[in-house]
């Protein structure tokens, strides 16, 4: 009998757990959430999420624009805001995955970088690395071509020189970042 009852407990425990895959990072994926799917709002694995729809308001010359995406949370802790694809034809939005971004250090590559890793972590995991900044969104970037279509955010303010740039692609060097520079977010396009 006791070993019937620890079998059910042990089943019902990891139907209601998360794995490592369901905080894995791959190429235009994040777990459960991948880039030009539709967007999972109930996962038969037993994931429970908190789901808020927010709106990111754009200002343009002919008004402000309301922008949806969603939120999911779990436990009190953001994990990945999800927007969706806008449909021209159509002049709406629908229900395919456009862009991810993580907030949450559970979410991991196979080489164990996220939120919260180093920039000097992150080199020695991919030696691919390109480290760069883009004055169109003023974004500080470290990327691999191991996961096309990801990048992992930094701190502008943790780089100590001002950037001089003349294109939309302008690349830095490492030894420019402050000792200890994290990720802050990574963003799936």
């Amino acid at each position: 009998m006791k070993q019937l009852i620890l079998a059910l407990v042990i089943m019902i425990v990891s139907n209601y757990s998360y794995g490592q895959e369901e905080f894995l990072i791959q190429e235009n994926q994040a777990g459960i959430f991948k880039v030009g799917e539709e967007l999972p709002l109930v996962d038969a694995r037993g994931l429970f999420y908190k789901i808020e729809e927010k709106f990111d308001v754009v200002s343009t010359p002919n008004g402000d624009i309301k922008d949806p995406y969603y939120l999911f949370s779990t436990d009190g802790e953001a994990l990945v805001k999800i927007t969706m694809e806008y449909d021209d034809a159509t002049g709406a939005y629908n229900d395919t995955i456009a862009e991810i971004e993580v907030f949450s250090p559970k979410y991991k590559t196979a080489k164990g970088v996220g939120v919260g890793s180093t920039v000097v972590t992150f080199i020695e995991k991919y030696a691919d690395y390109k480290l760069w900044y883009t004055y169109i969104s003023d974004m500080y970037v470290i990327d691999t071509k191991t996961l096309k279509s990801t990048q992992f955010l930094l701190n502008g303010e943790d780089y100590v020189e001002e950037v001089d740039f003349d294109s939309d692609y302008t690349p830095l060097m490492e030894s420019k970042f402050k000792a200890g520079s994290k990720i802050q977010t990574i963003r799936f396009f």
